[in-house]
């Protein structure tokens, strides 16, 4: 009877087991849990920003403990291709404990101001123009406008479409005053303020420096774009300036 009692004490302790573990309470790991458990072994490795991640093929589904969490077990990067291998298991192992290796190309990115609109040539950039791009960090001109501030308040010099990168060349000052414009010429020092009327020379925007004629003297003066009516001087020499201001009878 010993033996029979124990067999059947066995058999019932192997059902109970069995009913455990099929009780268990499971999870599915999908493409989004492996994609970012990737990006933090990435980050770990040295990898810095926001990463880009495309796998080679789609990832496995695979049934894991609730409770478990999904762990890069090994990883190898290469820098010049941008391609990794790495090789996944959950700490709680899942039904069968194994674990899966997948590879794919990580690329760090960078996010870059584009225009949301095709803008016409000579049209000024507004803010409400400006969106966000992501581009590879090692793929960016050299000579790409990175600050909005430098593209806010610029005309194009011609049409430029929507979500292309914007490069120093693609925008220009706006033309506050034009060729044969009158305007108000200042010089403004300590305890001195002088004005006089001048002719403009060449299209210039706000801060340009253009050449500017005094229509009094005829005097050909380097003068500071201030507005579409007026230009200022620079007060050095500051006896040039004033001399050719008072040339003017002013």
């Amino acid at each position: 009877m010993r033996p029979l009692l124990f067999a059947l004490c066995l058999l019932a302790a192997l059902a109970g087991a069995g009913s455990a573990a099929a009780d268990t309470p499971l999870r599915d790991v999908g493409e989004p849990e492996i994609v970012e458990a990737v990006r933090q072994a990435l980050l770990a490795k040295g990898l810095s920003g926001d990463i880009r991640i495309a796998l080679a093929k789609r990832p496995p589904v695979i049934r894991v403990s609730r409770d478990a969490a999904l762990t890069v077990l090994d990883l190898t990067y290469a820098p010049r291709t941008s391609r990794f291998a790495a090789r996944l298991g959950a700490s709680g192992q899942g039904p069968d404990g194994r674990s899966f290796r997948l590879t794919g190309r990580a690329v760090p990115v960078i996010a870059m101001p584009a225009l949301t609109r095709t803008v016409p040539a000579g049209e000024v950039i507004e803010k409400a123009d400006i969106g966000w791009i992501e581009i590879e960090a090692g793929r960016l001109p050299r000579d790409v406008l990175a600050d909005i501030d430098a593209i806010v308040g610029k005309s194009a010099r011609r049409p430029l479409p929507a979500g292309r990168l914007l490069r120093r060349r693609d925008v220009a000052t706006p033309i506050v005053v034009r060729k044969g414009d009158l305007v108000t010429m200042i010089v403004v020092a300590p305890g001195l303020e002088l004005s006089a009327t001048g002719r403009v020379l060449e299209n210039g925007g706000r801060g340009d420096m253009i050449r500017v004629m005094n229509v009094g003297s005829k005097r050909t003066i380097q003068a500071v774009v201030w507005s579409a009516g007026q230009v200022r001087i620079p007060n050095r020499p500051r006896i040039a300036t004033t001399a050719s201001l008072q040339e003017s009878g002013r």
